[in-house]
């Protein structure tokens, strides 16, 4: 018997016959490249403790997190192309607009005002590729901007990731992990044949990416196993 979800993509790949939730994955995946730069500048000056704090039940928050969130959610991932967009960051108050640009109780450092600037006309400039598409309207995405922020912080900058899930009436439908930090697993700067991404969406037949999974948290490989079976 087909699902919710298949039911509701064969209506729509009928009609445009497009793989709209592949499309969407490939801009998710352009995102974080636009995002990682930044990402990477902030990791290689972790010694700025003003880039940093301790939150509620001591954990770890970087204006990275901040950031990534607030310009997938904010100037991409508009609220009205989404049925909802989740973060993990969501309680969190960004400045992108007016300077100094700040995150929650963080003054970002003006070295990364030029960035914030370019990333906030490219993310607008990529939303238009997301309109005019019904399904997305069905779609409610999740981020966690920096999966592993811990380490982020600890310089082991290799283990973590941005991961942004898509479900459709409560089943997962698509995914992306995303290394935003260009190392290799012992912490060395790699090249550009570097395995940083995956994504996939089961109900289009899609895999595409790849990613070298060794050390990334099994939580984070969890999107791959039955707990979400329409990833890949």
């Amino acid at each position: 018997k087909p699902s919710l979800i298949q039911k509701v993509t064969s209506v729509f790949l009928t009609q445009r016959k497009e793989k709209p939730l592949t499309e969407l994955l490939h801009v998710l995946k352009e995102a974080c490249d636009i995002l990682s730069p930044l990402v990477q500048r902030i990791y290689d000056n972790l010694n700025d403790e003003n880039t940093k704090i301790k939150k509620a039940g001591m954990t770890q928050f970087t204006i990275a997190d901040g950031l990534v969130q607030h310009m997938l959610t904010a100037y991409l991932l508009r609220e009205d192309l989404f049925e909802a967009v989740i973060g993990e960051e969501d309680s969190s108050y960004v400045n992108t607009l007016a300077r100094p640009y700040t995150v929650d109780s963080l003054q970002v450092p003006y070295i990364y005002n030029d960035d914030i600037d370019y990333i906030r006309r490219q993310m607008t400039f990529l939303s238009a590729k997301l309109e005019g598409v019904p399904l997305y309207r069905d779609c409610t995405i999740f981020i966690d901007p920096i999966d592993g922020t811990k380490p982020f912080v600890e310089n082991f900058g290799e283990h973590c990731t941005i991961l942004i899930g898509v479900a459709i009436g409560g089943e997962a439908v698509a995914g992306l992990i995303y290394r935003p930090v260009r190392l290799d697993m012992d912490g060395v700067r790699a090249g550009d044949d570097i395995r940083f991404w995956v994504a996939g969406c089961k109900c289009e037949n899609t895999a595409i990416g790849n990613l070298d999974v060794n050390g990334i948290s099994k939580a984070t490989l969890n999107v791959r196993t039955s707990e979400a079976p329409g990833f890949i």
